[in-house]
């Protein structure tokens, strides 16, 4: 998996998120007319490439994201965003959630790896006999901002919750601690009944049973599989040396089709090739070496999506057709590409 250094863009204390949350919400706004190039500004990310799953930034920052957000597009948009959103987009974190068994297999199981999402953050289980509660603890920031972020991470989990179990589920009870707003349209829209609004916390109740759902697109192997690329990230983050990591997280960013190389790899880096050669020897690795482990780490990613196909992944990953595709897969694993997708079930 993509390896990154969280510290190095925002103290863990001050609270973090992947950055495709902040992407997902800047594409939410763009598409209701806002002006991505300011969201982006605020959120420091870079317009021009892929956001990468396993890297953070600031929650402060992407609470800053939604308040011009909803400032221009309107106070519905964070429960548009949320009944909108794929929990395929959380790279490997989401992929573990969508292979588990049931909805507690799947809360338990990524409760256990939050850190990969958001850093400061929590959904909470708590069950009163025959009642679920799920509470949503965000960030410890003083904004009054914060009030639109938990209102789509309830509209988001409610969603994550009925795609994973392909059922139209309604809960007993949906609660806010903010106050209630003039129009509640799309709340009653989104989670099929009125919230209550000035609660004493923020989440969803209902029955106890739904932790016992199946979810549709359980897969043993693939569990297993991503379960151990989350421990792997997990104990990678501060493996890699500074500027390695840098590197690791540009080349990360070409996996989409992109053509790396390492003269655009430099530019990107503000650096002349030459530099980034000796400083990467000076840590002990290079270039082609760091362009080959991010490729058979986005190889098996791509590989656990059955809906790409293998002349697909080739051409995401970058190889100029599948031979030199395959030939790299059987020297990293030892086995094709087909075989091993087909040994997890994807």
């Amino acid at each position: 998996m993509t390896r990154a250094t969280r510290t190095s863009i925002a103290p863990s204390n001050a609270g973090t998120i992947s950055n495709v949350a902040a992407a997902w919400v800047i594409e939410c706004a763009r598409r209701r007319g806002a002006n991505a190039s300011e969201l982006f500004e605020i959120s420091g990310l870079d317009p021009n490439a892929p956001p990468d799953p396993d890297r953070h930034l600031p929650a402060s920052r992407y609470v800053a994201v939604w308040a011009r957000a909803v400032e221009v597009c309107g106070a519905a948009l964070p429960l548009e965003a949320g009944a909108t959103f794929d929990v395929d987009s959380l790279g490997v974190f989401g992929f573990l959630a969508i292979s588990c068994d049931t909805l507690g297999d799947a809360q338990a199981r990524t409760a256990a790896v939050r850190a990969l999402y958001n850093v400061g953050a929590s959904w909470e289980l708590e069950r009163h006999r025959r009642v679920l509660r799920l509470v949503w603890n965000p960030w410890p920031l003083r904004s009054p901002a914060l009030a639109i972020v938990n209102t789509y991470q309830v509209a988001e989990r409610l969603t994550a919750t009925r795609r994973l179990t392909h059922a139209r589920l309604v809960p007993r009870r949906v609660a806010f601690r903010h106050a209630r707003p003039a129009d509640t349209t799309a709340h009653r829209k989104v989670f099929g009944l009125e919230p209550d609004f000035g609660a004493d916390f923020d989440g969803l109740e209902a029955d106890a049973s739904w932790l016992d759902l199946p979810i549709r697109t359980a897969n043993p192997r693939l569990r297993a599989y991503f379960e151990k690329q989350c421990a792997a990230v997990q104990a990678a983050f501060a493996q890699d040396p500074p500027f390695a990591a840098q590197v690791r997280r540009q080349l990360s960013a070409t996996m989409n089709g992109s053509r790396a190389s390492m003269k655009a790899l430099a530019k990107a880096l503000s650096v002349t090739e030459r530099t980034l050669h000796r400083k990467l020897a000076q840590e002990g690795t290079g270039y082609a070496t760091l362009l080959d482990e991010v490729r058979h780490e986005f190889a098996e990613r791509y590989l656990a999506r059955p809906n790409l196909s293998l002349t697909e992944i080739g051409f995401l990953l970058g190889f100029d057709d599948s031979s030199s595709f395959f030939r790299a897969f059987r020297r990293w694993t030892g086995t094709t590409p087909g075989a091993w997708r087909a040994t997890r079930g994807g």
